[in-house]
């Protein structure tokens, strides 16, 4: 019984030495935990920078959108002149002043046009800039294929190399527990 104690003794303190120090659990929990504080900054940094992104691009989008608006009613305001003009219809104006005008107004029209055209076109571009941004340059961490194969590789049970060591010192050649087929 005593020697059967001794032999367990024996065999857990060669087996199991780092479990009995302290200093080294401690410093494991706080490796642990300083790792995960570090993953956890990390994944916040990069929402920051994500949310930062769309803000921006919402800040360019939302802008051409009211260009877009007000260049669409000033080219209403535009054509409504060349339809329901009712300067021609009163008075008679000299044709000079008409002339002036009719051209003026055409010349608005092509610049509401284009103003029109341009900020539908600038809305578009940024936001298609700002998704090409948040999924080549601001993807959240994913590990690569070799991480995880180096994660696989890993030994779950970081101890299983020093039981198996103390399996061969005894003689068992089996992992399998006597009686278990």
């Amino acid at each position: 019984s005593t020697g059967t104690m001794d032999l367990v003794a024996s065999l857990v303190k060669d087996a199991l030495p780092d479990l009995f120090t302290e200093g080294q659990v401690v410093a494991a929990e706080q490796a642990f935990h300083r790792r995960l504080a570090e993953y956890e900054m990390n994944i916040e940094q990069q929402k920051l920078f994500r949310e930062d992104l769309r803000d921006l691009v919402e800040l360019t989008v939302g802008r051409m959108d009211i260009y877009h608006l007000v260049g669409a009613l000033l080219l209403e305001f535009c054509i409504h002149f060349f339809c329901e003009n009712e300067m021609y219809e009163g008075e008679k104006l000299p044709f000079y002043v008409s002339t002036i005008f009719l051209l003026s107004n055409l010349v608005a029209t092509g610049y509401l046009i284009f103003a029109v055209w341009l900020s539908m076109h600038a809305s578009v571009a940024s936001h298609s800039i700002g998704v090409r941004l948040l999924t080549r340059y601001a993807r959240l961490s994913i590990p690569s294929r070799k991480e995880l194969e180096n994660i696989a590789q890993a030994p779950l049970l970081p101890l299983m190399d020093r039981f198996s060591n103390l399996a061969k010192r005894l003689g068992v050649s089996s992992a399998t527990p006597a009686g278990v087929a």
